[in-house]
């Protein structure tokens, strides 16, 4: 994958990551374009499966209030975007050398992720 910056996130179609040459606009990749572990893999698959359980098609909760998350390798959390971070971090640790962002749906902006 030649683009420096990815962003763990979800859409109505789309897989948990998406590619961008800055940090500002992304269009949606494949998890299977990454060097990551198994491990990491199925708990990207578990947030896409996650998101589109809870996700009625009728309306739009990006928070995903009141669902227990429970991954099989990161444990159990509270809300979905310390979820979503801890899943960001973990990619990070696996690709330093990329700039990790997650979106921050408070302040409706991309969150580069640090370590």
């Amino acid at each position: 994958m030649k683009e420096n910056h990815v962003r763990i996130d979800m859409d109505w179609t789309s897989s948990p990551v998406w590619f961008g040459d800055t940090g500002q606009d992304f269009i949606n990749g494949s998890v299977d374009e990454l060097d990551l572990t198994d491990k990491t893999i199925e708990s990207l698959n578990y947030y896409q499966k996650l998101w589109y359980k809870f996700q009625p098609k009728d309306s739009f909760d990006p928070l995903l209030t009141g669902i227990e998350i429970k991954d099989p390798n990161l444990g159990d959390f509270d809300t979905l975007d310390e979820y979503v971070i801890s899943l960001a971090e973990l990619v990070k640790s696996e690709l330093p050398d990329k700039n990790i962002y997650v979106w921050d749906n408070k302040n409706m902006k991309n969150q580069l992720i640090t370590l």
